[in-house]
């Protein structure tokens, strides 16, 4: 997962500190939470802007993604003849879900169009959500009132489907915009990584 979180920032055009101990810190504490059983379903990252929570999911993404490709290349390449037993490992990789990466404006936008991508959204085994809170809190369709990214936390907490979730928000302000209801699911969905460190942009 470093790597990767290294080589997101890299193509940003910038270098990722070895001695970022916060930075190694928080990968750590992702990549435990991906392969701890007792974690809960949900993480929130939670903590003020620029200081990588979106680097974040894009690195758990396309960790898995590199996973699934690195699996499928080693069982496919040629003159590789694994055993039934060696193979095992490579097939568990395989299995690894597609992740999603959304920003909730992009829930909303699905929404809005009355379109299949929103379904799809919802039966999406793994997503991660960007950026909640700076979308529309509600949304209309021919005059009704919906509230698709409340809808989405509902459907995933009665499902214990695994999500990212990512805000600027704090727990109560979390409150203050979707309700007292949907805060409370969040504390109990999700573990949490609170990102305190000032913004990297900055630096």
């Amino acid at each position: 997962m470093r790597q990767a979180y290294a080589n997101i920032v890299a193509a940003r055009g910038s270098v990722m500190d070895g001695n970022d101990d916060v930075t190694n810190s928080n990968i750590k504490s992702v990549a435990r939470w991906l392969t701890t059983s007792t974690c809960r379903p949900c993480l929130l990252l939670q903590g003020n802007v620029g200081n990588g929570k979106t680097t974040m999911m894009q690195c758990v993404a396309t960790t898995f993604e590199a996973l699934r490709e690195g699996a499928t290349k080693t069982l496919t390449a040629e003159g590789w003849k694994l055993s039934a037993e060696e193979r095992k490992p490579f097939e568990k990789l395989q299995t690894l879900p597609t992740i999603q990466l959304l920003t909730a404006n992009q829930i909303v936008t699905a929404a809005s169009k009355n379109s299949d991508d929103y379904t799809r959204i919802q039966r999406q085994m793994f997503i991660a959500i960007d950026d909640l809170g700076i979308e529309p809190a509600t949304t209309k369709i021919y005059g009704t009132e919906l509230t698709p990214v409340a809808d989405i936390i509902y459907h995933r907490y009665d499902h214990l489907l695994p999500t990212i979730i990512s805000t600027n928000l704090n727990d109560e302000e979390i409150s203050l915009r979707y309700g007292v209801r949907i805060g409370d699911r969040l504390r109990e969905l999700c573990d949490k990584l609170v990102y305190s460190s000032a913004s990297y942009r900055e630096k």
